[in-house]
């Protein structure tokens, strides 16, 4: 298992690597890092910034690099995405690891996989707020499927956290 998520990153990385420069100028995203950059200064969504329909998750995720100390920008951004997708791609496929052999598992995130890998508009390389929620989606089936298996009934409380983060 993570030889397979090394390559499935590796692949990613290597396929974005040229958009991690690329130059074309996306408003959505420069919106994103203009206002993950006021976070910084004010951490508190509509007041410091106006999220808008993104949310201020989005903008948060955003802002990861400045805690560290390191620069807001369209590459930081993309890296960002980058993370976010192949997160994705990894508790996909510990779901279908879940209900699949692992050479199944494999081969039913390929479409996934392949669609992710093979992106080269500007809307699907650059971190949008479809990234964030996506994430978000894939963890909490990742954890539906896990208490699923485990077949607790204790587990009401756990499935109504997972619908929230849902």
């Amino acid at each position: 298992p993570p030889l397979f998520l090394a390559l499935i990153l590796g692949a990613l990385l290597l396929a974005r690597l040229p958009l991690l420069c690329y130059a074309q100028f996306n408003p959505d995203e420069a919106w994103t890092l203009s206002a993950a950059m006021r976070v910084q200064a004010d951490p508190i969504a509509y007041r410091s910034f106006d999220p808008s329909t993104s949310g201020p998750l989005n903008i948060y995720v955003q802002s990861i690099p400045a805690w560290f100390g390191l620069p807001l920008t369209y590459i930081s951004s993309r890296l960002i995405g980058i993370t976010l997708v192949f997160g994705t791609l990894a508790f996909l496929w510990f779901t279908y690891r879940r209900f699949l052999t692992e050479r199944l598992a494999g081969l039913a995130l390929m479409p996934t996989y392949c669609f992710y890998l093979f992106a080269w508009d500007s809307d699907f390389v650059h971190c949008s707020s479809e990234h964030v929620a996506v994430f978000l989606g894939a963890v909490a089936v990742y954890l539906l499927a896990r208490d699923f298996q485990s077949g607790s009934s204790t587990s009401l409380f756990r499935t109504g956290a997972l619908g929230a983060l849902a």
